[in-house]
């Protein structure tokens, strides 16, 4: 009979006219079989339905096997030329809905019990399965790749058409079809209650002889395979002399099946010797050869038991081998170094290594670039016969990972040598939506000299320690990650987060639950992110100034969204020679960046009003004509300019010193300096509003815009009836503005700026003034107070008179030191610091014992014993004199350690 079959692949559905050739009635053929041989159905074992594709045809054929016998002769029957063609038809492919075409047209099934004989791609299509996938390659059980050691769950006939039921109803996706153990159809044999494996058994043959014939392909193994004598011609079944084709290829079959069983048990002794070599020698002399690349936990993990570690070049010669591991390991590790020095990503689109391209990644390119420069290199990566070749993504992850954990443990170290630390926290939300809580540590890096004793290079550094994916409480997962890095919560001194309640709360916020565990943790607001509080709170609550900032954020929209009207803008840009400065989006979180938008407008303010022009005219849209008409009649009023000439000035101080706030090199004093200075820039201007308006008056004019606010019309409060006057309000539209806009922002950027940083201030005070302090010790002592009171008032009258040469902390550090030196020599000079810091209850309880205190008390008074002999009075607070430089100050500090008694026994304090 013809039929249309289909001739081209399963999802393009080409169908193509064939004749096929079957048996109409399957059940009566096999009765008369029966009945031509003297059988009875009882003596049918097993109907063997045998399916292939090979010289241009596609068969079906039917084998009848009867019960075991010892007797040779009862198994004539069931050879190759016993076989019965039921169906077959040429030139078609094999697929799905072909060999589903023939199985219905023949009803199979109606012989109810019976095997199937195939090769491996058929064996997929009667089952349904598609082409192996790199998750499930095994075609009779459902065991992964990582697992295929061990036994799976056995597939059914059953199972396969739940999971491509399953397939369908996702969208029948081909490329999810792994997630569905790779079924993508139902199975053709209506065994639903069977195992697969009992139907269709596995193709011992075929897969033996595969085997062998890529073992015979691999060049390490030639030698081997012909010491056996076995040729590439008796494994393809060429056929060598003989007048009777058949009888050679049946010989010859035979001979495959006892040279394969001795190949295969020579490969497998092969295979012992490398193995029993490398286990003599796993690169463990190679250690001190990796010093410079990699750790020792990097080299016990990939190294010596790495699963994917690369034999080498040679399979015989070890030391050949343990050279090249050296090398190569070197390459891969440096390569993987240097793309996360310079934060590039590793992978790319196309991850083959024989085929380089721009898809392939920036690791498997540097790889393939100093492989052209390394023929040992070359050889290993081009050989398509070792396939460990260390360069897949998992390998690559692998070493970013230990990479990054030895970092950490050199981080962790640091920190650990430090005394004190500070912490750093913020949360924020990855591209999956995930709240990442990402944990910062600010210490301070030590670096001694050659003798150990002495500081040299001293470095404050911030490093960041992780990422980890949060919930709700964030003391418990801050605390254990710091006991899981082994650092001391301890000697923690700040903490540093953003304003948010859940972090900066002074009940139940995270500063406030660490406090209580480290009482001397203190709680500082990021500064940066609190002085854009400031800029926020002053636009928020002026509703002038919120409607400016909303104007600005509307003229960049109807821009950005036609891509024909920015190229008019650049377009006009150009005719007019003005600078190149592109319109910038308004930041809703970083205002101190809304400077950049204001500095575009004033470079843009012609083009963009004359595009606004065009627009208005040429716009075919009624929506777009009056969103443009209305813009421009904003931004040519007076107003407008007087807002943008205000907030310029605001943005130009506040931007400067945002970024100072966000160096990882400024300190308290500075930080503290720095907003001092803007409260007096504010102040100033606040002062100035006429220079502001004669600016603003000079731009207008420049742009043609008459300098004159818009009059409004007087609001009048209802008054009752018994009321003598009645409230009139401003009618002068510039002082209008002075009062509700200019001075109304001014005054509260000022005032949130000595508010919000107060806390700051406070601890910088406590630090560089400790009198208060002091002045409590000595109060818990026998020392009469009315003694050390004129003392520390000198020594602020001190600081006072020599305040105007210091430019910061750092300078009056050095100034005080440059004074004790040139009276006292260095070991003397160590000391008076010491006993300095001893005055500090916060340094005193940490590092210093009573013995120490005694000491260096009692070096102080022989120095002071000195002084006296130099004729220098110190006693009394009205008799100091400070005059002169190079003892006042070292005269005070004596006179201070003589008035305070050595501690007592009973308090250790």
């Amino acid at each position: 009979m013809t039929a249309e079959l289909e001739n081209g692949q399963e999802n393009k559905h080409e169908s193509v006219q064939r004749d096929i050739i079957f048996c109409k009635d399957i059940l009566a053929f096999l009765d008369f079989i029966v009945q031509k041989r003297n059988l009875t159905q009882k003596n049918v074992e097993l109907l063997k339905i045998g399916l292939d594709g090979g010289g241009g045809f596609f068969k079906v054929c039917l084998n009848i096997q009867t019960k075991e016998t010892t007797n040779r002769g009862d198994l004539k029957d069931s050879g190759v030329k016993k076989l019965f063609i039921l169906a077959i038809v040429k030139n078609i492919k094999e697929n799905y809905f072909n060999v589903l075409y023939i199985w219905k047209l023949l009803k199979i099934d109606d012989l109810g019990s019976y095997s199937i004989s195939t090769d491996l791609k058929l064996a997929n299509i009667l089952m349904g399965l598609m082409s192996h996938s790199s998750a499930f390659p095994c075609t009779w059980c459902q065991s992964n790749a990582q697992n295929l050691n061990n036994e799976g769950d056995l597939r059914t006939f059953e199972n396969i058409r739940n999971q491509y039921l399953r397939w369908t109803a996702s969208g029948s996706i081909l490329k999810k079809a792994k997630h569905f153990f790779n079924c993508i159809h139902e199975p053709i044999p209506q065994k639903l209650g069977e195992p697969v494996i009992l139907v269709i058994p596995p193709p011992e043959l075929h897969l033996l002889l595969g085997e062998t014939r890529i073992n015979q392909e691999n060049e390490d193994k030639k030698d081997d395979i012909r010491e056996e004598n076995i040729s590439r011609k008796v494994i393809t079944g060429d056929s060598e002399g003989g007048s009777n084709p058949d009888q050679a290829s049946t010989s010859k079959f035979n001979s495959d099946v006892a040279n394969v069983e001795v190949t295969k048990l020579n490969l497998n002794a092969q295979e012992t010797t490398i193995v029993e070599c490398n286990e003599l020698n796993p690169f463990n002399t190679d250690r001190a050869l990796f010093q410079d690349v990699l750790t020792d936990e990097m080299k016990r993990k990939i190294i010596i038991s790495g699963p994917n570690r690369p034999m080498g070049p040679s399979v015989r010669n070890i030391h050949t081998n343990k050279s090249f591991s050296v090398e190569y390991y070197y390459t891969t590790t440096k390569t993987g170094q240097k793309i996360d020095r310079f934060c590039l990503p590793f992978r790319g689109h196309h991850e083959n290594i024989y085929e380089i391209g721009p898809q392939s990644g920036n690791f498997l390119n540097i790889i393939d670039l100093l492989s052209r420069y390394d023929p040992l290199l070359k050889s290993h990566i081009t050989n398509k016969n070792n396939r460990n070749k260390y360069l897949h993504h998992d390998t690559q992850n692998e070493i970013i990972t230990l990479m990054s954990k030895s970092v950490v443990k050199e981080i962790v170290s640091e920190i650990s040598k430090a005394p004190f630390f500070s912490l750093i926290v913020d949360t924020t939300q990855d591209i999956s939506k995930k709240d990442q809580l990402s944990i910062i540590i600010s210490h301070v890096k030590v670096d001694l000299d050659h003798d150990k004793s002495i500081a040299g290079k001293i470095e404050i550094k911030e490093s960041f320690l992780r990422f980890i994916e949060i919930g709700k409480n964030f003391e418990c997962v801050i605390l254990s990650t710091l006991k899981e890095l082994k650092i001391d919560i301890g000697k923690c001194r700040g903490q540093g987060y953003d304003g948010a309640s859940k972090m900066s709360g002074k009940y139940s916020g995270l500063q406030a639950r660490i406090k209580e565990k480290v009482p001397t943790a203190d709680f500082i607001h990021c500064s940066a992110h609190n002085l854009n509080l400031v800029l926020n709170g002053s636009v928020q609550n002026v509703s002038e100034i919120r409607n400016f900032y909303g104007l600005l954020e509307n003229m960049y929209l109807i821009f950005s969204k036609s891509l024909p009207r920015w190229q008019e803008l650049n377009k006009s840009k150009e005719e007019n020679a003005m600078i190149k400065k592109t319109l910038k989006r308004l930041c809703p979180t970083r205002w101190s960046s809304c400077l950049d938008c204001l500095s575009a407008i004033k470079y843009n303010y012609k083009c963009v009003m004359q595009c606004l022009s065009t627009f208005i005219l040429i716009c075919k849209k009624t929506s777009d004509r009056i969103e443009a008409n209305s813009l421009q009649k904003s931004m040519s009023s007076y107003d407008f300019i007087l807002l943008l000439v205000y907030q310029s000035k605001i943005l130009e101080n506040i931007s400067l010193v945002s970024k100072l706030l966000q160096s990882s090199t400024v300190d308290l004093g500075r930080a503290c300096e720095l907003l001092s200075s803007t409260i007096d820039n504010f102040n100033t201007i606040r002062d100035d509003f006429e220079i502001l308006h004669a600016e603003a008056t000079n731009l207008a004019t420049s742009w043609n815009i008459q300098p004159k606010l818009k009059s409004k019309r007087q609001r009048m409060d209802k008054t009752f009836f018994d009321e003598l006057a009645t409230d009139t309000g401003i009618e002068d539209s510039l002082r209008r503005f002075q009062i509700k806009v200019f001075y109304e922002s001014l005054d509260i950027i000022i005032n949130q700026l000595r508010t919000r940083f107060i806390s700051m201030n406070k601890i910088l005070i406590n630090l560089l003034k400790p009198f208060e302090e002091i002045t409590k010790i000595v109060s818990h002592s026998n020392c009469c107070i009315s003694e050390v009171i004129p003392l520390v008032s000198t020594l602020e009258a001190y600081l006072n008179s020599e305040g105007s040469n210091f430019a910061g902390f750092g300078t009056m550090k050095d100034e005080l030191k440059n004074n004790l030196k040139l009276r006292f020599k260095d070991a003397t000079l160590k000391n008076y610091l010491l006993f300095a810091t001893f005055l500090d209850p916060r340094f005193k309880g940490n590092f210093f014992t009573p013995n120490k205190c005694k000491i260096v008390i009692a070096d102080l008074k022989r120095e002071y014993e000195i002084i006296q002999n130099h004729d220098v009075e110190v006693v009394g607070s009205d008799k100091i004199d400070s005059s002169n430089e190079n003892v006042s100050l070292a005269t005070l500090i004596l006179s201070t350690a003589s008035a305070t008694p050595p501690p007592s026994k009973k308090k250790k304090n």
